[in-house]
């Protein structure tokens, strides 16, 4: 069990690591891992993160501010961005800039 642990906690600083490199928080990657592959709605966005609806909402707009994903409009009988949809939105605009690697760290 305690292997089990420790490989967790080293998968999760290389994914942190690696996010780190282009200005993502994980929360934001895990985001963009989602949306990769379709486009959600809010209710579907909170279930599958298991988000609360405020926390999802600043996850998006955050995300969305750094130039990586859009909202779309849903249909006109839609309360206004009640239900948006975003998709991954990868353009020469984005923010998402590869930073310089620092060397890598030996292990003790």
């Amino acid at each position: 069990m305690a292997a089990l642990v420790r490989s967790s906690f080293l998968v999760n600083a290389v994914y942190a690591e690696s996010g780190r490199e282009y200005g993502v928080t994980p929360q934001q990657g895990q985001l963009l891992c989602v949306l990769m592959s379709r486009s959600y709605g809010m209710s579907e966005l909170g279930a599958m993160l298991r988000l609360a609806k405020s926390s999802l909402t600043g996850l998006v707009d955050r995300t969305e501010r750094n130039g990586l994903v859009r909202r779309e409009s849903c249909s006109p009988a839609c309360w206004a961005g009640s239900f948006s949809t975003m998709r991954p939105h990868w353009s020469s605009r984005s923010r998402m800039r590869r930073r310089p690697r620092p060397e890598p760290k030996p292990f003790p």
